[in-house]
């Protein structure tokens, strides 16, 4: 991994409603690597798709204008201090609204979560716990019992 930052491994926190999700920002060397600035962007994008209210996701405004254009500007650019500034817009926005008490209500009485938003959880939840560790994994040698 490389950094977009000038050798300095940097990192953007972003908030999924009950904790951060810390992201290093750098980018991949190998083709098949995870690409953390890609995961932030595709976290933002589920956030503001699958888990806010229409009336509030019009508040992040969407890929042409407002804080949800500046994360994607800022990951094709590359450009680490403007993704952290889009972040920590998003991020405060985010908990504006969860101050409002918004996600208890739709927790309660809302939909369940959508299969695209549970895989993509999944996914994510991969990526990060076993996937860097998939080289020992083909290396296990069990024991039979």
């Amino acid at each position: 991994m490389k950094s977009i930052l000038s050798n300095n491994m940097d990192s953007c926190l972003i908030l999924f409603f009950f904790f951060f999700s810390r992201f290093p920002l750098v980018l991949p060397i190998k083709e098949l690597e995870y690409n953390p600035i890609s995961g932030l962007l595709l976290s933002a994008k589920a956030i503001h798709e699958w888990c806010l209210p229409f009336t509030y996701a019009k508040e992040f405004g969407d890929a042409k204008t407002g804080i949800m254009r500046s994360i994607i500007k800022s990951c094709n650019r590359r450009n680490a201090e403007d993704l952290k500034n889009a972040i920590a817009l998003f991020n405060e926005k985010l908990l504006s609204i969860k101050r409002k008490g918004i996600f208890k209500d739709s927790e309660a009485k809302g939909p369940a979560a959508s299969p695209e938003l549970v895989a993509f959880i999944l996914e994510q939840a991969y990526i990060r716990a076993v996937a860097p560790y998939s080289d020992s994994l083909n290396n296990y040698q069990g024991t039979l019992v």
